[in-house]
């Protein structure tokens, strides 16, 4: 009856906004009835064991087409999907790209006409039963076309998805603590239960427990009417524990034997546990219980729970404007991944054949079905990242990750956990082999074709259900595991070490593999193709001769149009760049015994002595003892400042780089090969710090592309002719240039975020079980993580402030935010952003001619007179009409940091820390580096201005030329006087441009020793902008590979 009722309220209110579309919905009989009552979804939601059919075709999707035609299909994969999915019939209703604003009286423009497709897409419905709505200080903006933004239905459509909001604010807040006891602390069900039983019984007494809803009284029912039940979105599949060849629960049920069905596997398929005696044969009963499990977050359901939160859909691209845009100049600046050449060639509607002839290729569905993503409704371009990482101590035990990020997500919001899909956690104890790991990938495939061919969902801000279609832009993990996945052969591998091109091993010490214009590039299709043949072959030697002639095996990714296992495979910029970096300090400086003891302490005095800014970690302060850095983000560190530390440890009394090395010690084993002349080896240091400082870039140009690659070829052509032996990490990235013209800059891909979510992981409270369940519990910990926050932003206007501070603290502790990353992230999103201290509001006015530099409030009234010219501000020693007075004592606070774009800028006044006050400042069209006095925040009639007190740094034509000059612009660096300042200057807070970091050196000037600063930049590389929000509080930034 309640359903009904809703039924009958919604369609009045359409009728009321729109008769006609009204009118022309009653009369279509195909349009599936859109029942908004999720009150009893929960109940019946099947939350057993999810497993998928085994019964799949070995060959499950490219097959041989006879005689009789030129090209065949790829066959659909139409096995029995078992989950808690509810699909309709073929949405073909009329107006189904109308949408309706409950605040408009007509409908709104209508999304472009629908294009052929092949088959229509399937329609989801009662998929999700989590929290979606935001609270109404949180709006959406247009963002994505014929968004309709929040309203009336929105509010209603958060009643039906969490029936929790229904109740009351104390049966809610009841619900809450128990549920968080449960998930949080330490409480079973049975406590939980009765928890909520003895909470309900003492509301009843005080006359507040409602009638209707009846409350829920177990705790079971209650997380499931909140959206915190987990099962619901994890699945757990039977595997053979040595091929990983999957199984359903009834094929366990079925089998003669424990033994896998797979020829000459050896492994098991389940164990039998022994159960009570039959009380009627008195006969003991056995339980066939899987021996391993993969763990399988479906994705369909995860993006179903994505769009229906605001936050996701506010911060989706509108890919409408890249439909016809105009190709970059080689001047222009990509920004992000949509800037990048792949971006739009990413299409829909194609299937992928296999020709008689043993091609691949992919064609249409239907005539006219070939479109742009871009050009769909809802057109979510995916990033697949998978990675191995130990999960136990004392014993090894190594899991796999598989991520998905969506690419139409805005840069600052991408990598943030609860916008990023943990689909498959691979069990251990040792990683699969590419063929187990194909098992492993097949449920999340089968997904994928799904959203690929397009599904309709429902959507926040609209009311009718939206057209989504999803595909895989790339693949993007670190060399070892990219191989393995797409099925090329391995970096190590004699014949093919390079998925790009045709090098070989022996080719990376020789001018051959740097040679850029004259490689010989990889085809895709021919790739596909002998991978195709790789999975016909019946033995492993046949599978092999394949590898070694063309480099290639079968990945089950192939089966996906569009895919193209080199072109969809960037190199990852983290692992790869970082690496040459690290191999500097190893191959070159350590083991060529470029430094001797003497050298060696002044490489580690010069590194301490660096001023680091506070948002980019230290470098550890027994450099020279210890060499290693495990992290990424402390190689870049180390980069930046190479060429200002090898100085100071190889120049000599002229402040010139030496010309010899040190003797190399004469038990020295095994002794260098390569030429150790330390001028040659100094100039490519500064080719190696310069193209990390331009490919770092958080923008870049083709141009600057070009210069990066340039310098970067160098380096390595330098290496080779000293006689340095290099590794396939040099060859790879002399295809750079290829990968950032198709996605974009280094930012854009780089792993430090999936890194990051690694560690996440690993910080997860296990109970040391083998077989996949150490993975379930992975698995259930992300998918509450993603719950916690939708109920977090889903909790509705009227929930009291003991209800948001409990969600917060549920939120708090399981580590789902850190410090201020909210914050933050509304700052990124922001071109220019400042942000004061929290407590601002709490501070007095301070009297400006009170302050050590009495100039100051002089200096604040003349730039305010400039920068405010229609105020005419005054002093307040000044009483005329139509002025603005300036008070002394109550017009201006005082700052001790403030927060621009994500940067911290402090002030040298500060009482409690003077950390970054230095800064690079935007002064008359160039950037000075400067040291902060003050901030302050000014109170204008009807305005909030934040302005700054600097002194600029000083140099003169008196400080020497330095060796790195040539490069001073691009490796962003000032050589000033130590200590040294101009006078006392007032500019605005935006114009504070980037933080810096100063090495202290000393060098002659007019035969007189000075003390003297390097100030670089941190704004081009480095932690200290866009990414500081990946780190968090913690490190956790990526390992690098040897």
């Amino acid at each position: 009856m309640l359903n009904a009722q809703r039924a009958a309220q919604e369609s009045s209110r359409t009728r009321q906004r729109n008769p006609v579309a009204a009118d022309s919905e009653a009369t279509s009989t195909n349009v599936p009835s859109l029942d908004p009552s999720y009150d009893n979804l929960l109940d019946s939601m099947d939350t057993s064991l999810t497993v998928y059919s085994s019964s799949l075709p070995s060959s499950p999707r490219i097959v041989m087409e006879d005689s009789h035609d030129a090209r065949s299909d790829i066959q659909d994969l139409d096995f029995d999907y078992q989950d808690d999915t509810t699909l309709l019939d073929e949405y073909n209703g009329p107006n189904d790209d109308i949408f309706f604003d409950d605040d408009l009286d007509h409908p709104c423009s209508p999304s472009p006409p629908s294009r052929p497709r092949s088959a229509s897409p399937e329609f989801i419905r009662n998929l999700d039963n989590g929290p979606t709505n935001p609270s109404a200080d949180n709006p959406v903006p247009s963002t994505i076309n014929n968004h309709a933004g929040p309203n009336a239905d929105d509010e209603d459509l958060l009643q039906e998805l969490v029936p929790a909001f229904q109740q009351t604010p104390p049966v809610r807040l009841l619900y809450l603590q128990a549920a968080i006891a449960h998930i949080i602390g330490s409480s079973t069900v049975a406590e939980a239960t009765n928890q909520i039983q003895d909470g309900l019984d003492l509301i009843e007494l005080c006359g507040a427990l409602p009638t209707f809803p009846v409350p829920r009284r177990s705790i079971v029912t209650v997380k499931k009417h909140l959206g915190l039940q987990t099962d619901d979105y994890v699945s757990r599949i039977p595997i053979c524990d040595v091929c990983y060849k999957r199984y359903s629960l009834d094929d366990i049920q079925k089998l003669d034997s424990p033994t896998c069905t797979v020829s000459r596997c050896k492994g098991n398929v389940y164990r039998t546990k022994r159960e009570h005696a039959n009380p009627a044969t008195g006969e003991d009963r056995f339980k066939r219980i899987p021996v391993k499990v993969l763990v399988y977050c479906p994705i369909i359901k995860a993006v179903q729970r994505f769009l229906l939160r605001s936050t996701f859909v506010s911060n989706l691209r509108d890919t409408t404007q890249d439909l016809n845009r105009t190709e970059l100049s080689d001047d222009d600046l990509m920004h992000d991944i949509h800037d990048g050449t792949e971006w739009t060639k990413l299409e829909v509607g194609l299937k992928r054949v296999c020709l008689p002839d043993g091609s691949i290729t992919d064609i249409e569905e239907s005539p006219g079905s070939r479109r742009p993503l871009v050009s769909c409704n809802v057109g979510l371009s995916m990033t697949l990242n998978i990675d191995w990482f130990g999960i136990t101590e004392g014993r090894p035990h190594s899991s796999g990750a598989v991520y998905i990020s969506f690419n139409n997500l805005h840069r600052s919001v991408r990598y943030l956990t609860h916008n990023v899909h943990l689909a498959l956690v691979i069990p251990g104890p040792k990683e699969p082999s590419l063929e187990n790991l194909n098992y492993c990938l097949e449920p999340l495939m089968d997904d994928i074709h799904r959203l690929y061919k397009g599904l309709y969902m429902r959507m926040y801000g609209f009311q009718r259900p939206r057209e989504v279609h999803a595909a895989v832009l790339c693949e993007n993990s670190d060399i070892p595991a990219t191989r393995k996945l797409t099925g090329t052969a391995g970096h190590s591998h004699k014949t093919h070490p390079c998925n790009f091109c045709f090098i070989s091993l022996i080719d990376i010490d020789s001018s051959v593999a740097y040679d850029i214009a004259n490689f010989h590039m990889r085809d895709d299709w021919k790739l596909l193709e002998h991978a195709h043949h790789s999975k016909l072959a019946t033995t492993k030697t046949a599978r092999k001769n394949i590898l070694d002639e063309h480099g290639v095996r079968y990945s089950i990714l192939n089966e996906l149009p569009g895919w193209l296992p080199m072109r969809r495979s960037p190199i990852d910029f983290m692992h790869n760049f970082y690496a040459l970096v690290k191999r500097f300090l190893f191959d070159i400086v350590t083991t060529g015994h470029l430094l001797d003891s003497t050298g060696w302490d002044l490489f580690q005095e010069s590194i301490n002595s660096v001023i680091w800014p506070s948002g980019i970690g230290r470098l550890p302060k027994n450099l020279a003892d210890d060499h290693g850095l495990p992290k990424a983000d402390q190689w870049r560190r180390l980069s930046s400042i190479y060429p200002f530390i090898m100085w100071l440890c190889w120049r000599d009394h002229h402040d010139e780089i030496k010309a010899s090395a040190p003797p190399v010690p004469a038990s020295a084993k095994p002794r260098p090969t390569f030429k150790r002349d330390l001028r040659t080896i100094y100039k490519l240091v500064l080719y190696l710090s310069v193209s990390e400082r331009i490919l770092a870039s958080k923008a870049i140009s083709v141009n600057d592309i070009n210069r990066g690659q340039a310098y970067l070829q160098l380096y390595c052509q330098g290496l080779e002719l000293l006689g340095v032996h290099q590794t396939i990490n040099s060859h790879l990235a002399m295809h750079y240039s290829l990968i950032f013209r198709q996605y974009g800059p280094a930012y854009a891909t780089w792993l430090f975020g999936f890194e990051r979510f690694n560690g996440v992981l690993e910080d997860v409270n296990l109970n040391g079980h083998g077989g996949g369940e150490m993975e379930y519990s992975l698995a259930r910990d992300w998918v509450e993580k993603h719950r916690l926050y939708e109920l977090a932003i889903s909790l509705p206007e009227g929930a009291s402030d003991k209800e948001r501070k409990l969600v917060q603290r549920a939120i708090d502790q399981k580590g789902l935010d850190r410090g201020t990353l909210r914050t933050q992230i509304a700052q990124f999103a922001s071109a220019c952003s400042i942000s004061p201290p929290r407590l601002t509001t709490k501070m007095k006015f301070a009297n400006l001619r009170g302050l050590q530099h009495p100039q100051v409030y002089l200096l604040l009234i003349e730039f305010l007179q400039h920068e405010f010219p229609d105020l005419n501000i005054v002093d307040d020693m000044t009483a005329e009409l139509g002025t603005t007075v300036l008070f002394a004592s109550r017009s201006a606070k005082v700052l001790s940091f403030i927060v621009k774009d994500g940067i911290r800028f402090g002030s040298a006044t500060a009482t409690r820390t003077n950390a970054d006050q230095f800064a690079g400042v935007l002064m008359h069209g160039t950037r000075a580096p400067c040291k902060i006095i003050y901030h302050f925040e000014i109170h204008l009639p009807h305005e909030i201005f934040y302005c700054s007190a600097v002194q600029e740094m000083t140099s003169d034509d008196r400080i020497p030329i330095m060796p790195w000059d040539r490069f001073a612009t691009d490796l962003g660096v000032n050589v000033v006087y130590e200590n040294i300042f101009g006078p006392l200057k007032i500019i605005a807070s935006s114009n504070l441009s980037c933080a810096v970091a100063i090495i202290p050196i000393t060098t002659d000037v007019f035969a007189e020793k000075k003390s003297l600063w390097v100030v670089q930049s941190f704004d081009r590389t480095g932690l200290e902008a866009d990414d500081n929000w990946l780190l968090g509080d913690s490190d956790q930034d990526g390992d690098i590979a040897s």
